[in-house]
């Protein structure tokens, strides 16, 4: 692993500046969110466990929210809009309390929500703040109706949907910054890694991040969960544009792959296969999977591998988190029996 220098040193002021003075970074030594890497039982296989830097924060979340720390600090509102079961918003609620903002909520009016689990935490946590519903009809507004919120509210901080904004860019890098200190430090070269994309906007991040500050970049396997290869392209060159405009360095793409999910390819989709591999796992090796995201990250690296063989050098997966899933099903969670 060999850094472009002047790169590196850019980015790393740049996203220690962001993540200056949150309050996730109270008490912590490091410049930004760091978590461990964890040996698996196959040779040259790592897992990145960003899942244990928050329960109610997903690892993208929590980093996110730490590098929004100016942008917060530089507000005295804030203006959001996603769904009724967002766990950016969820987060972003724990955060203006915790920070001391007021927050407007603009929720997408859905399926009901239930009596049990996760739904009793998304509506426990809303209630404390202000909340606008819109209609699926009427969605497209929502980003208009954010804007004319601020309106005459002074310092107010308009977040988009999962955050995905300028503003939040530099916390994602975190996690190339975080890896490749990790990798140095223990004489890892990773030249796969394996992460899993909703919005996208983290493995954006760790593409761009990881393709400027080495010279010789991983290949980059994204399992798109949500959304389809071009969107995650279009959005890949969006980032581009505006890290270019945050910093002004060579910016280049590390080599990636656009994966749909092996199983349960639909956003939400949890079907049994889902649930069983979350339960072997955990049995198995003591780690809690969720059915968003990282059981089928695990998935379908695992049927790449079974179609492709295994791959020279070290391979690592980011398990970026989201426990909290496994608690949104009324029947989800199983035991395992081999």
């Amino acid at each position: 692993m060999i850094l472009r220098e002047t790169e590196h040193k850019s980015i790393v002021g740049w996203v220690r500046e962001s993540c200056k003075g949150s309050p996730l970074m109270l008490g912590r030594k490091g410049l930004w969110p760091e978590s461990r890497l964890q040996k698996l039982d196959r040779p040259g296989l790592w897992i990145k466990r960003d899942d244990e830097l928050s329960f109610t924060l997903s690892g993208p979340k929590y980093r996110k929210f730490a590098g929004l720390s100016q942008a917060m600090k530089a507000s005295d509102h804030v203006v959001s809009w996603g769904s009724a079961r967002s766990a950016f918003l969820l987060g972003l609620s724990q955060m203006a309390k915790e920070e001391g903002r007021s927050l407007e909520l603009i929720l997408l009016r859905s399926t009901p929500y239930q009596d049990f689990g996760a739904d009793i935490l998304y509506q426990n946590a809303f209630a404390a703040h202000s909340q606008h519903w819109l209609s699926r009809e009427d969605w497209p507004t929502a980003a208009f109706l954010a804007n004319r919120i601020a309106e005459g509210r002074g310092r107010t901080l308009i977040l988009p949907e999962g955050g995905v904004s300028p503003k939040a860019l530099a916390g994602p890098m975190s996690l190339a910054l975080d890896l490749t200190e990790q990798s140095l430090a223990l004489g890892l070269d990773f030249r796969e890694i394996w992460v899993d994309s909703g919005s996208g906007f983290t493995a954006q991040a760790l593409i761009l991040a990881l393709g400027t500050i080495l010279k010789n970049p991983p290949l980059i396997h994204v399992v798109l969960c949500a959304g389809k290869d071009d969107d995650f392209r279009q959005g890949l060159a969006l980032r581009l544009e505006e890290a270019k405009n945050e910093l002004a360095l060579d910016w280049r793409a590390a080599p990636f792959e656009c994966h749909k999910a092996s199983i349960g390819a639909s956003y939400g989709s949890t079907p049994k296969a889902v649930w069983q591999k979350i339960a072997k796992e955990h049995q198995e090796k003591g780690l809690l999977l969720d059915p968003i995201y990282t059981a089928k990250l695990m998935l379908t690296f695992e049927a790449h591998r079974a179609a492709h063989g295994e791959s020279p050098g070290e391979t690592l997966l980011i398990h970026s988190g989201g426990s909290l899933n496994n608690f949104g099903f009324e029947k989800g969670l199983i035991v395992y029996e081999g």
